[in-house]
């Protein structure tokens, strides 16, 4: 049974790309010429081609993939040249290039003396395949016309870096203006109104205030107090009560914010970046809100850089471009200070909203990049993860929690808010006290003061 170039060419392709873990490139001069290279081969570069066709080792396009195949200058790279004819079975071997000449019959044995699995080589016919795989093929066939080329690549790369050096951005500015340029605000306000001077009075009582002041959120208030705007705040927040910490997380993690969401845009693109990162930050926000122990307060700017991670990772999964591999190494970087900062400075409690902010922004991306009609297990199963996280902490919301520790950060909290006149009055403060269940209230004296008083 003869196959046509096209079939042996689909099986060729599977088999070099996914068991001898070759790149691809298909040509731009020459229709169904197909390039595969490999620094950990034998043969660094095979050349794949119908009948008929000579190969040319002084061709311009064939040596700049040589030039990627290559370890140094004096590298001679051996080149396998697979010439598919069914008229034809002969193997020429010179001392760095080898031409096979055959057809699917004779395949299998020219190879086996080169590649030891190349028995796993699966080769098949269209009109042998039910429906469904005759569609995959022919999905097959319209992938690899849409290869790009060395010269696309480039170009693509190119354009890249040109709009990264730019700055050519408009949601990584309000990212920024959002999630650094607000705390630092919140930070010198905070300190005008003695916030930071209180905090520093009992570090250990009030260490998290200056966060939950700021619009930081954790089960107390959020949930049991019903103040669920927390969960579109917590990222304003300054990270922590204390003014040299608050300046080292904003200015250190702020940078390697800036550098993950220009990124993040130039790789997702602005819309699919915004919309995974809406979804991501609510997400994130609630889970801690629930599953986080109920006084532990989450807030700043490192969920939402570990959310931006998450995002830009998952934009380039599985690409094996130029640009993806720029953008892969980049964000070494933010995640080593993301972890570091957060061991330096952070609850340990918090590597909880970074994981979940990290898992949110790799996930919601993962099923928006794509098509619905190019979905597979993987988005399926991206999708059920994702359902778990929001379903978990939905259950918890509905389980009663009995008792909770009274937490001071949260009564000085609502204290600080009546004395800036944030709140209108004690009686909302008392209201939301009395959701949580603490047997507590804040009290107006006759003179002016508003006092804490645990019963």
């Amino acid at each position: 049974m003869d196959f046509s170039y096209k079939e042996i060419k689909l099986g060729l392709i599977k088999y070099f790309v996914k068991i001898e873990k070759y790149k691809m490139i298909k040509s731009k001069e020459i229709n169904d010429l197909i390039y595969f290279y490999s620094n950990e081969n034998e043969y660094g570069l095979i050349v794949l081609a119908g009948e008929n066709y000579t190969i040319n080792l002084e061709n311009e396009e064939l040596l700049k993939i040589l030039e990627k195949v290559k370890i140094s200058n004096h590298h001679a790279v051996k080149i396998l040249n697979i010439v598919i004819d069914n008229k034809q079975n002969q193997v020429t071997q010179n001392e760095n290039l080898t031409v096979i000449k055959c057809g699917e019959g004779e395949l299998k044995n020219n190879l086996k003396n080169f590649y030891a699995r190349i028995n796993l080589l699966s080769i098949k016919k269209n009109s042998d395949q039910p429906f469904f795989k005759k569609a995959t093929n022919i999905d097959n066939e319209e992938a690899i016309k849409d290869l790009p080329t060395l010269d696309e690549m480039r170009d693509e790369f190119n354009k890249f870096q040109v709009n990264l050096r730019a700055n050519r951005l408009t949601v990584t500015w309000l990212i920024i203006a959002a999630f650094a340029a607000v705390p630092l605000i919140f930070v010198l306000l905070t300190m005008n109104m003695g916030i930071q001077s209180l905090a520093s009075l009992n570090p250990n009582l009030y260490s998290q205030l200056q966060t939950l002041l700021t619009g930081g959120t954790n089960f107390n208030l959020t949930i049991a107090g019903e103040q669920g705007w927390r969960v579109l705040t917590y990222g304003f927040a300054t990270p922590s009560s204390n003014l040299i910490t608050n300046l080292v997380i904003i200015g250190i993690a702020g940078y390697s914010l800036f550098n993950v969401s220009r990124l993040s845009e130039n790789t997702a693109g602005p819309i699919k970046m915004f919309i995974a990162f809406i979804l991501a930050y609510v997400l994130t926000g609630f889970f801690s809100s629930v599953m986080l122990p109920p006084s532990i307060v989450t807030g700043g700017l490192l969920p939402v850089l570990a959310i931006l991670i998450g995002i830009t990772i998952m934009s380039v999964a599985m690409e094996k471009t130029p640009k993806a591999t720029f953008t892969r190494m980049k964000l070494i970087g933010p995640i080593i200070i993301l972890i570091f900062v957060q061991l330096m400075f952070g609850n340990k409690m918090q590597f909880i909203a970074i994981g979940v902010g990290f898992a949110s922004g790799a996930l919601i991306e993962m099923i928006i990049k794509k098509n619905f009609k190019d979905l597979n297990w993987t988005h399926i199963l991206a999708a059920i993860i994702l359902l778990a996280i929001i379903i978990v902490p939905t259950v918890f919301v509905w389980v009663p929690r009995y008792g909770t520790p009274i937490d001071m950060n949260t009564l000085m909290a609502l204290k600080v808010y009546l004395d800036k006149d944030l709140l209108n009055n004690v009686d909302i403060a008392n209201n939301i006290i009395q959701k949580i269940g603490w047997d507590a209230q804040l009290r107006l004296g006759t003179n002016g003061v508003i006092s804490i008083i645990i019963n």
